[in-house]
């Protein structure tokens, strides 16, 4: 996979597009073949050429490429240049891909070499006046995709890791305080790889953790040179000072020797770890005949020599501000929890002692009914003595006068 110094390169040579005169044009190549999936369709194309969008400016962040394009139209004066920005096309590389121009074919670890201008597997030309350039992606896993904002895609990503470690690139371990000062940036990624359990590799992969644009032998390079295992957590400011220090001197003459068109230097890992099987009789060892080893480490593999790079266990060091906050937290916490065991308490009392006067109130109501239903039953007694009374008449022609008689 395309890594920083790679994609650097691929920068450069899309720089000769840039132009105040001449506009941008697309075109396809190998229409026989599928396409990557992520491409710029075509009427995004027939819009770009429509729009006469001429390139000016070509923008990198970890491992993706911005070309910023502007109308033509609006680029007569240069107050009106600076703020004119219409749209933004991004180019990421995936596995395979790679930018080419006729001047230069890069080279890949993936790719075989070709001399051949465009390349086999070319999806898309980019052409300006005179200048052209072509992408080719063998395994389709790269992208090109058109947008109206820069800062969507550029702010998920971590700060890059070769323009935002220029500050230390001379520093030294023991000015390492005084060297980083003020810069937030630098202060952000060192707080980001220290005292995390997390492997330190798998750290460095992540390009919207820390800081973006390590690939795979980038970090082995990295580690191997500070003598550092990949699986290695809890690292103290000093060892991800020096770490830092060292990834911006690796990137930096990487990128040198792309633009050059020159070898990385013997002594790196870099030519040592592509052949991973070795033979039946000889294992694959380094420059200096140490013995390379290849572990699973972030997801990815890993080419680490045993004999110097050890891990070393450790577990989380706070310092005593940590302490100090922590111990504060603790303390808090207790507070609360006595906090509410007392009010809860409190709320049980005044709820007993409400459902108590409830009980009361309801015991008096209790004897109150009782008094009633005793009283109406008197009452009823009363009426069904009455009622089992009735008048008798006698019968007429008797002297005898009425009278009431029990039945």
């Amino acid at each position: 996979m395309p890594e920083l110094p790679e994609v650097e390169n691929f920068r450069r040579l899309l720089l000769p597009l840039i132009s105040w005169e001449h506009p941008l044009i697309l075109e396809r190549c190998s229409l026989e073949k599928a396409p990557p999936r992520k491409l710029v369709t075509d009427a995004e194309i027939i819009e770009i050429q429509n729009s006469e969008l001429v390139v000016t400016d070509v923008l990198r962040k970890g491992k993706l490429i911005c070309m910023v394009l502007n109308e033509k139209k609006r680029t007569k004066g240069k107050k009106q240049r600076e703020n004119c920005a219409a749209k933004y096309l991004f180019l990421h590389m995936g596995m395979t891909g790679r930018i080419s121009s006729p001047q230069c074919i890069p080279k890949l670890k993936e790719l075989s070499d070709t001399e051949i201008y465009p390349p086999p597997y070319t999806y898309l030309r980019l052409v300006a006046g005179s200048s052209q350039a072509c992408f080719s992606d063998p395994r389709k896993f790269g992208s090109i995709y058109l947008k109206d904002s820069l800062l969507g895609d550029f702010d998920i990503l971590a700060p890059d890791a070769w323009t935002s470690t220029r500050q230390i690139k001379h520093e030294m371990i023991s000015q390492s305080r005084q060297g980083i000062g003020d810069d937030s940036a630098i202060i952000n990624m060192l707080a980001k790889l220290t005292e995390q359990s997390m492997g330190i590799k798998g750290i460095l992969l992540d390009q919207k953790r820390a800081i973006s644009g390590v690939g795979n032998w980038v970090a082995d390079e990295i580690l191997y040179q500070t003598k550092m295992h990949p699986d290695q957590n809890y690292l103290t400011k000093e060892e991800a000072y020096v770490l830092l220090q060292r990834l911006h001197i690796i990137l930096d003459q990487a990128v040198q020797c792309l633009y050059k068109d020159q070898e990385f230097p013997l002594d790196w890992l870099f030519h040592y770890r592509w052949n991973k099987r070795g033979s039946r009789k000889t294992t694959v060892k380094d420059m200096h005949g140490r013995s390379i080893v290849f572990v699973t480490s972030g997801g990815r593999t890993s080419a680490v020599i045993p004999s110097i790079q050890k891990k070393k266990s450790r577990k989380l060091v706070l310092s005593t501000t940590l302490r100090k906050d922590q111990n504060k937290t603790k303390e808090s916490a207790k507070k609360i929890k006595r906090d509410t065991r007392t009010t809860a308490a409190k709320s049980a009392a005044t709820s007993s002692e409400v459902v108590s006067k409830k009980s009361a109130k309801k015991m008096k109501l209790s004897e109150k009914d009782k008094a009633t239903n005793t009283n109406h039953s008197g009452k009823e007694l009363r009426r069904q003595k009455d009622s089992s009374i009735a008048v008798v008449r006698v019968k007429r022609g008797t002297r005898r006068s009425p009278r009431l008689a029990k039945i």
